[in-house]
């Protein structure tokens, strides 16, 4: 349920104040979403904290063991995680020809 500002201060809340009027019903999702990943990922119990793994690593296991064939290119990896993607080597690893 979004948010509706109750105080003067809320009302001139700089996050009100960036945020286009139509756009401002839909903030309270993505930081929902945020939250319950988090509270998915750090229970107990998980088999990232069995394995002391990062999300990172988990998120690449779980795209290893989805995969139908024994062959899967870097790129492919990185296509289908859901980790935060910046400047990837997967590009130069997959086109450097076979030793």
């Amino acid at each position: 349920m979004p948010s509706t500002p109750s105080s003067p201060d809320e009302k001139n809340s700089l996050r009100l104040r960036v945020t286009a009027k139509a756009d401002q019903p839909f903030l309270d999702l993505p930081r929902a979403l945020l939250k319950a990943s988090f509270l998915f990922a750090n229970h107990p119990g998980r088999a990232i904290h069995a394995y002391d793994l990062l999300l990172a690593q988990m998120d690449v296991l779980t795209v290893l063991a989805e995969v139908v064939d024994s062959s899967v290119s870097c790129s492919e990896i990185v296509e289908k995680t859901l980790i935060t993607k910046a400047a990837s080597p997967a590009s130069s690893i997959d086109s450097r020809p076979a030793a």
